[in-house]
Formats: structure tokens, sequence, C-alpha cells
């Protein structure tokens, strides 16, 4: 009940909150094009996409992550993602796990050798899996078909949950664009690998903003009714502060759990918490400070309109 209380004009904050967004997507496009420029790629593409070996190996001792490196680069292997999967105080022998863009195929010998050259391996764990590059690009296609299929059936449930309201599923579909555009961007930035755990945080983050941002549009056609004479404007500034505690709250809610997925999970767990945390804090930034201020923005130009046309008649 606290931001009820608020005299704030989150609708008036639309331009300002347009810029921050702009920013950020600018940053990340930059970041981009000098990924672009200095590696070929615009995105650390993970091997799902690229193609590959994965390789998980178990020591018999401690060994160092430049260790691993070193020997890596007598087999040819230099941009191997390096991780761990034993935490600091675990029980047990030292497990890692190696991801490189180079295909060894059925041949994964020269590999195995080069890193038990280090250190004895446990020859029981060890698993080396490869993934082909016409398998990679179907993957990417599929994909990007993927997200581009839930953006067009959010717009179509959206537009039927209002009443055929385009401007309502218009909205949405913006909002979604900017928050994949802002996760990609940041995602650009930190230099973070994209892989199948990104994919599938862009899509649960599609359902969490499309969820938050239903709840302002709804109160926002509930008030129509019962704040009817005021100005549009007013309408939308009461239903945002009206449910903004429950959207703060629950995003507090899964911020705590993905920060301590993030601090204490294994690396996988890590990406796919990083993936969430940028996506969801975008998406409730944007459902609270975004979408509704654009659907005054969009009534009111609408409106303006055909106010226009009736004149001219």
């Amino acid at each position: 009940m606290f931001f009820r209380r608020l005299n704030w004009n989150v609708v008036g904050w639309f331009n300002t909150v347009s810029y921050i967004s702009y920013a950020i997507i600018a940053l990340g496009v930059a970041a981009m094009v000098y990924h672009y420029a200095t590696t070929g790629s615009a995105l650390r593409l993970g091997l799902s996409f690229t193609g590959g070996t994965d390789i998980t190996v178990t020591y018999k001792q401690s060994v160092t992550r430049d260790q691993i490196a070193t020997a890596l680069q007598k087999v040819g292997v230099s941009d191997a993602q390096i991780n761990t999967l034993t935490k600091p105080g675990d029980v047990g022998t030292p497990r890692w796990t190696v991801e490189t863009q180079k295909d060894f195929g059925n041949n994964s010998g020269p590999l195995k050798a080069a890193l038990g050259a280090i250190a004895p391996i446990d020859p029981s764990q060890v698993s080396v899996s490869t993934v082909g590059p016409s398998l990679s690009h179907e993957y990417l296609f599929n994909a990007i078909k993927a997200l581009v299929i839930a953006i067009a059936i959010q717009f179509l449930y959206i537009a039927f949950r209002f009443g055929w309201n385009y401007i309502f599923g218009l909205v949405t579909v913006i909002a979604l664009v900017r928050d994949s555009a802002m996760m990609i961007g940041i995602y650009a930035i930190a230099d973070k690998r994209v892989d199948d755990a990104f994919l599938a945080a862009v899509l649960t983050v599609i359902g969490y903003s499309v969820m938050d941002t239903i709840v302002i549009l709804d109160r926002i056609r509930e008030n129509v009714k019962l704040m009817a004479g005021q100005k549009f404007d007013t309408i939308v500034n009461t239903s945002i502060l009206q449910t903004m505690t429950r959207s703060v709250n629950t995003l507090a809610t899964v911020v705590v759990t993905l920060v301590a997925l993030l601090a204490l999970g294994g690396a996988s767990l890590q990406n796919f918490a990083f993936a969430l945390l940028v996506g969801i804090c975008s998406g409730g930034y944007h459902s609270i400070f975004y979408s509704a201020p654009l659907v005054a923005k969009l009534q009111n130009a609408q409106r303006a309109r055909a106010h226009t046309g009736s004149s001219n008649l």
C-alpha cells in the first residue's frame, strides 16, 4: 500500500525512462560492433549455436585454470571456456568443464591426453560431447523463430484479452522487444556467452513481463469506469501506483532467489541466473515505468487524431 500514497507522476517520466532504455541498448549495440570488429562475432555464442566440443574431467588432485589453459594451447585450443564444477570447501576431487568451438569430432584423444598431462584423471569421470555446425545453425534459426512466434502470440492474446484493443497489444509487443534488446545489449556489454540457457531465460522473461504488464493494464481498464471524467493520464498514473506494490514485491522475491543462484550456483546455473536477473529487472522496469505510460501516450495520440479528423469534417 506504500506506493498508493505517493504523489509520483510516473506517466510524466516516460521520456526519461525511454532515454535510459535507448542508452543501454545503444551501448549494447556499440559493444556488439566492437566484438564483431575484434573477434568476428557480435556476441559470444555458445556451442549450441556455433558447434564445437564440450569435455568434463575429474582430476585426482588439485589443478588450476591456468594449467588447463596452457595444456589446451598445445592442441590448438585458445578460445576455451574453462569452469570448475567443484565449489570451494566441497569434499571430493576437482572437476572441470571445458568448452571450445574447435570440433574434435570422434578424435578426442589429443584433447584428453593434453588434459591428462597436467595431473592424473579419473577415466570413469570423463565425458565428451560435440555439436556439429549444421545442428548449431538449425538451432539458431529455431531459437529466433521461437522468439518471434512467442511475441506474435502474446500480441494476439493481449489484444483479445482487452476487447481487441490493438494499443494494449502493441504496447506489450514493444515492451517485450525492448526487454529482449536490453538483455542482448547487457550480455554484449558484459561479454557473456549466449547459449541455450540464455534462450530459455529470454522466453521466461517474455512470460513474466506479460504477466506483470497485464495486471497494470487490467487495473487501467477498471479505473476507466471508476474514474470516468478524469484525464486519461491521471487514470493511468493512478493505476500504476495502485499496482506498484504488488509488482515491486514480486520482483524483489524473484531477484533475491536469482542473486542466490548467481552467487552459489554452478557455472551453468550462474549463466542462466544472470540472464534471468537481467531480463526480470528489465521486464519489471518496463512494465511499471514504460508500458503503462506508453498506453497513455498512444491513447492520447489516437484521440488527438480523431479530434483533428472530426474538426476537418
